[in-house]
């Protein structure tokens, strides 16, 4: 599953890589965020230990849901999309975060699910055929 997780990562950077600078800037599907946020969330995700999260979580009453988004917007403000996208790159190949210790099913579903977020928002087709494997099963 990890190798599954990988090829979907590099598939999503090299069709993510061709976004104009208006298409980050536009809002996802995820409330509040536009799709620079939402490519930061998953920086965040294979990037920020433990420590961080919880500092943040601390600053936020405790709700990791605040504290995440915060990290995302703080990481969008500081990174562009292109910076985002090395970013997530590299640490697809070695995840320093939190999202090292994730399962790899879930990971996939959470960058899955955020690639949607930003394709159905952009009015974008996803191209997600490439994951499906014929002996793969619902």
């Amino acid at each position: 599953m990890r190798d599954v997780l990988r090829a979907n990562d590099a598939r999503f950077c090299a069709l993510a890589a061709g976004f104009s600078a208006d298409e980050w800037s536009q809002p996802s599907l995820c409330d509040g965020w536009s799709n620079h946020d939402v490519l930061a969330h998953l920086v965040v995700g294979y990037g920020a230990g433990a420590g961080v999260v919880a500092a943040e979580m601390l600053r936020h009453g405790g709700s990791f849901d605040r504290a995440n988004a915060a990290l995302a917007r703080s990481l969008a403000t500081s990174r562009t999309p292109a910076d985002l996208l090395d970013d997530f790159t590299r640490l697809t190949r070695r995840p320093r975060g939190l999202g090292r210790y994730f399962p790899p099913r879930l990971l996939l579903g959470d960058h899955i699910t955020h690639e949607l977020d930003i394709m159905f928002a952009l009015g974008r087709e996803p191209k997600l055929r490439s994951l499906l494997r014929p002996s793969s099963r619902c």
